[in-house]
């Protein structure tokens, strides 16, 4: 999903434009990672009895992460913040999104959040919240993009004699090389040369309750003079052939059943999503 603010300032210098465009083409900051231990299920493969199928979590602490498998245990020190199974919705928000989000409506920063993780970890509950909280903006379980959309227009509200202000978002689906519009019964987007989407549907937020319809909206659609913009993501889950019930696809069958509109099994899906990801990485590291 992503947001979009518009002000218009009632008093704009040539010099100050200069300089805040020099500002917004110059990081924030290295990327942060924050890490959200999911809590135990009542059942299924994350329940306490559930059986490891690779690995398992062994602990975690201070910015490390153990995991464990049959040749021991391996420490990932990548996190910035690991956040336990008892962190509410609103640490998670504080620890991952709020300065960002500040950043983005009061100094006009273009900004990116993405949930990353395996298939039942969490993503879509951290990002939207559960279903149960989508009937109150400020619900003490919403998720991330309701608490954004409820922070921009707490900051900017109060400045509204001096700027005027146009909020707007737009959800993007990416799945099997194929990227489509949710706000547009999943049309196909077209990605230009600067790798934006071309004619994507937006639609206005004018108070912080539209966040609710605008989610009811993506989740029917979905398979699973300043400019800036806000983008949250709840990405498609890493798979393991095991996960979902299917044995090792050979990547190359995969893809050539998609380019050739055959049916793709879901190994097969699970291959070309895995790749998907990898290459996300190596972008973002790069």
């Amino acid at each position: 999903c992503a947001l979009s603010t518009l002000p218009v300032m009632k008093a704009a210098a040539k010099a100050v434009a200069s300089e805040l465009a020099e500002a917004k083409s110059t990081p924030l900051r290295a990327p942060r990672v924050v890490v959200r231990v999911r809590p135990l299920a009542a059942t299924g493969g994350h329940s306490a009895d559930g059986k490891s199928v690779y690995k398992k979590l062994a602990k975690w602490h201070d910015g490390c992460v153990v995991l464990e498998d049959g040749h021991g245990q391996t420490e990932y020190k990548f996190a910035d913040t690991i956040l336990d199974t008892e962190a509410t919705q609103d640490a998670v928000y504080e620890a991952s999104a709020r300065e960002i989000t500040r950043a983005f409506v009061q100094q006009g920063y273009n900004a990116l959040l993405f949930a990353y993780g395996q298939t039942g970890t969490g993503k879509t509950h951290t990002i939207f919240g559960p279903m149960e909280s989508w009937t109150d903006v400020r619900h003490p379980d919403a998720g991330v993009f309701p608490r954004a959309v409820c922070e921009i227009f707490d900051t900017l509200i109060p400045v509204a004699d001096s700027t005027s202000f146009v909020l707007t978002a737009s959800a993007m689906e990416f799945y099997m090389c194929c990227c489509t519009d949710l706000l547009d019964n999943n049309k196909p987007c077209l990605i230009g040369a600067d790798h934006a989407p071309l004619g994507l549907c937006t639609v206005p937020l004018t108070c912080p309750e539209d966040a609710i319809g605008f989610m009811e909206r993506v989740d029917r659609n979905s398979k699973m003079c300043m400019r800036t913009t806000l983008n949250i993501m709840d990405m498609a889950g890493a798979e393991r052939p095991s996960s979902n019930g299917e044995g090792h696809e050979s990547a190359i069958k995969a893809v050539m059943d998609y380019w050739r509109g055959a049916e793709v099994s879901v190994g097969g899906q699970g291959v070309i999503v895995n790749f998907e990801l990898s290459a996300l990485r190596t972008a973002v590291v790069q």
